[in-house]
């Protein structure tokens, strides 16, 4: 295991992170115990998001637009960038700046700071894992690449939120050093130590209405659940997000048989510890979609000590592979996800789940990966 940093061994660092949000919170939560740490983005984080970090709201153009897309359930992508961003960063300076994602305008105005500032160290710390789908978006994507790699002698590292985004940004941009750093998600989850009451499984599904999060598969595997089996699965969307295909999930579950094991509960309302509240009402968690940027219920449900059935398109995934593989899944395999449900037994979820809690615990701790994050941008490109 790498040796966690300490304030003997390692100097104040001033972080500068453009974007945030509660994947990346975690980790700016413990740097700034030892660093010095400035945020930029246009939406604080939830609760809790330490006070000793500098936050600077930002402003974002198209918000509107973004809102509309997210609305409607696109993954469209638009050039987004920060307004004021750029003499926010001269006026603060930071040692190293932290860019999510290289595909925004952002990285530009990061990029330009650094070519007034060479000493300052620029960052990727990238969720992307595939090429778009669509036509434009793929345009701008490849306009960004070569941006990156006109000036890739100027990007000191690449993070990424899965190991599949590093074998792929590894082959898009081969002369920078990219690794692969899973993201601490381990603040104020409490831990049940106890098996929900009653025979029954329950299993909560907390995922937009959205057509790549795939409610149909769980409608479609249910179907064939075993009637002896007792299983009740709940879909739970966000308060904060929008649900664009709930009426078609509706009429899909009432026109299928297992519209008596399958409910749409009330939506989750943040902050996001309710979630963590409302964990301990069941055994396990499902996200079964075809793509995600990280998937950050399932890091929260593990460190509750619950079970999570995810695709294994979900990046959130590896911090169960060591110990939960079987609840790994295919995207569309509805007959396995079947089979899976099939086989759960009440008494076996619970051990796995307080399993998963403490493995995530040990290997994925926010002390222990901040130490892995500073320890690599803190050493000499």
């Amino acid at each position: 295991m790498t040796e966690i940093y300490t304030s003997e061994k390692c100097r104040e660092i001033k972080l500068g992170f453009v974007g945030a949000n509660f994947t990346t919170k975690h980790l700016h939560n413990e740097l700034v115990k030892e660093h010095s740490v400035i945020v930029w983005s246009h939406a604080k984080p939830d609760m809790p998001f330490s006070e000793k970090i500098n936050f600077n709201h930002v402003e974002l153009p198209w918000e509107r637009l973004r809102n509309y897309l997210r609305k409607i359930g696109s993954q469209r992508s638009l050039p987004y960038y920060y307004q004021k961003l750029l003499s926010e960063l001269w006026e603060k300076k930071p040692d190293v700046v932290i860019v999510l994602d290289f595909y925004k305008l952002w990285f530009i105005q990061a990029l330009i700071y650094k070519l007034f500032h060479p000493d300052t160290k620029l960052i990727i710390h990238s969720e992307t894992k595939r090429t778009p789908p669509t036509l434009s978006a793929k345009i701008f994507f490849w306009i960004l690449i070569i941006t990156v790699r006109l000036f890739q002698n100027k990007v000191h590292h690449i993070f990424t939120y899965s190991e599949k985004g590093a074998i792929y940004l590894q082959k898009v941009f081969p002369n920078i050093s990219i690794s692969h750093l899973i993201l601490p998600i381990d603040e104020n989850t409490p831990l049940y130590t106890e098996s929900t009451p009653g025979p029954t499984i329950r299993i909560l599904m907390p995922a937009r209405f959205v057509g790549f999060k795939r409610h149909i598969d769980v409608i479609k595997a249910a179907e064939n659940i075993t009637p002896s089996q007792h299983i009740q699965i709940d879909f739970a969307t966000f308060s904060h997000d929008s649900a664009p295909l709930r009426n078609e999930v509706e009429l899909a579950l009432e026109k299928s048989s297992a519209k008596n094991i399958i409910s749409i509960v009330d939506a989750i309302k943040p902050p996001f510890e309710n979630y963590y509240k409302l964990l301990g009402k069941y055994d396990a968690i499902i996200l079964p979609s075809e793509n995600e940027g990280f998937g950050a219920v399932v890091p929260a449900a593990l460190h509750c000590g619950k079970v999570a059935i995810v695709s294994n398109m979900v990046p959130a995934s590896m911090y169960m592979r060591d110990s939960l593989s079987k609840y790994i899944i295919e995207v569309g395999d509805t007959t396995r996800l079947t089979e899976l449900f099939n086989s759960l037994e009440k008494n076996e979820l619970f051990n796995d789940g307080q399993t998963a809690h403490k493995f995530i615990n040990k290997k994925f701790s926010s002390k222990y990966i901040a130490s892995i994050f500073i320890g690599i941008i803190d050493t000499e490109h």
